[in-house]
């Protein structure tokens, strides 16, 4: 049920409809909250799109905390947290972020972890 709810989201999102997908991608984050980090981050990304920049920072934070924060695969929450940070003009807290992720994703690389999308 979460998969079809996300990839609704998608094509909602897909087709500009960025309010109708933060819909179901909340309702994918309901339905499999353990494993909804990355989805977090696609439902940041329609709150950037309609310019709800505080909750696109919220989700961007959340999703690394159900992952897990050696995750490999949120590199996108990092770059979509450091978008809305610019946004708010929060730039110092967006390249520290940036520099973390950078940082974070180096040392799992040099570890033996693959990055996937």
């Amino acid at each position: 049920a979460a998969a079809e709810l996300k990839d609704e989201g998608n094509r909602k999102y897909n087709a500009g409809k960025y309010a109708e997908a933060a819909t179901f991608y909340s309702r994918a984050i309901s339905a499999d909250p353990v494993r909804a980090g990355p989805v977090y981050g696609n439902r940041a990304a329609c709150w950037i799109m309609v310019k709800e920049l505080g909750r696109a920072v919220d989700d961007c934070r959340e999703g690394p905390k159900l992952e897990g924060e050696d995750s490999v695969e949120l590199w996108k929450l990092r770059l979509r947290l450091a978008a809305a940070l610019v946004r708010q003009g929060r730039f110092a807290e967006a390249l520290g972020s940036l520099r973390e992720g950078v940082a974070k994703a180096q040392g799992l690389l040099e570890g033996g972890a693959s990055a996937r999308e």
